[in-house]
């Protein structure tokens, strides 16, 4: 059987025994109308934030519906790095229809004595962040504090929260308030094979490492990760970098706290996973850098890292093929 998993711009291909049970995720998409009738359960209130992850695209429904109600929408977008919000900004404003849209940055507690506010964000960045939040309240108050900001001015402002799961290419799988039913639980498998994305997904060790410690839910004792992501731009960003020094070169690693940036939580998070389950890579990064920072064994191709699954379990376990990492939670995943 032969899969095919993204890389930068293009794919990689690998071949595995007819025998070997591949899981590739599949979930439907929702309707338009669907979406629509969804996203009318918030109510309409003047300032929205969003914790923005790409595409624009999925967003596309939901800010055409805010462009009647909404003052403002701040933006933030942590997961692909602090320095890169002015980028996400950007790709919202190409969206035809909208309300104005500005950096969180721009956001000052002490203008806005807000009754009602709206908190959207990706079904994965809160699991991501478990550790550090446990509420849509704390989750915009972390938001607010990484970009040097304070929290809301108005302690009884009411906050509703809208959570997303959708693909690397925009498609709207779920919808979510805080009311609703948790997931059923994640199936678990032998190995894990994981890419972030297509680029610039891919683009750096710090995407990577986030792909790596969502997929870790559809692992047991035992199981095994194979992350596939070029990491054409390096590790990431600098803080990141000095966190896995910190971690993994001289053991300095304490816990986390609503106070943690997203380096330290995701540094912190990866060490744990690392820790659990054997982790492979294949990547452009230098082994020397993957051994020598992470401890981890990198490959010069996909098909030797397939041909060390099979080794460790066999011609006939079962695998997981994750293409969309940044975006996937294994808890929803409907397997075919």
């Amino acid at each position: 059987m032969t899969y095919w998993v993204p890389w930068s711009d293009t794919e990689l291909f690998f071949e595995t025994p007819q025998e070997l049970s591949v899981t590739t995720p599949e979930k439907r998409g929702l309707t338009d109308d669907e979406v629509i009738s969804r996203i009318s359960r918030i109510p309409e209130s003047p300032y929205v934030f969003i914790d923005y992850l790409p595409p624009s695209s999925a967003y596309r429904l939901l800010l055409d519906r805010l462009a009647n109600s909404a003052r403002i929408v701040y933006v933030s977008s942590w997961r692909l790095g602090l320095d890169k919000l002015a980028e996400s900004v950007a790709e919202l404003e190409r969206l035809e229809r909208r309300p104005p849209l500005a950096p969180i940055r721009e956001f000052a507690d002490e203008d806005h004595l807000l009754e009602s506010t709206v908190l959207i964000y990706p079904r994965t960045s809160r699991l991501l962040l478990q550790d550090v939040v446990k509420t849509p309240e704390e989750h915009l108050t972390w938001l607010l504090k990484i970009y040097g900001l304070g929290g809301l001015a108005n302690s009884a402002t009411r906050l509703y929260s809208l959570e997303l799961s959708y693909d690397s290419e925009g498609t709207i799988q779920g919808i979510w308030t805080q009311n609703d039913s948790p997931p059923p639980p994640t199936p678990s498998f032998e190995s894990v094979v994981v890419s972030p994305g297509k680029a610039p997904l891919d683009s750096t060790f710090y995407l990577a490492a986030q792909s790596i410690i969502l997929s870790s839910a559809a692992c047991k004792e035992g199981s095994t990760i194979l992350s596939v992501s070029e990491c054409r731009d390096g590790l990431g960003p600098p803080e990141f970098v000095k966190q896995l020094y910190n971690i993994f070169k001289m053991g300095q690693e304490g816990g986390l706290t609503p106070e943690s940036g997203p380096s330290e939580v995701m540094a912190y998070k990866l060490a744990r996973v690392l820790r659990s389950y054997r982790t492979y890579l294949v990547t452009s990064l230098p082994r020397s850098l993957a051994r020598t920072l992470l401890g981890l064994k990198a490959f010069d191709t996909l098909q030797e890292g397939i041909t060390q699954l099979l080794r460790l379990h066999g011609r006939s376990h079962k695998m997981l093929l994750i293409k969309d990492g940044l975006h996937r939670d294994p808890s929803t995943l409907e397997a075919r």
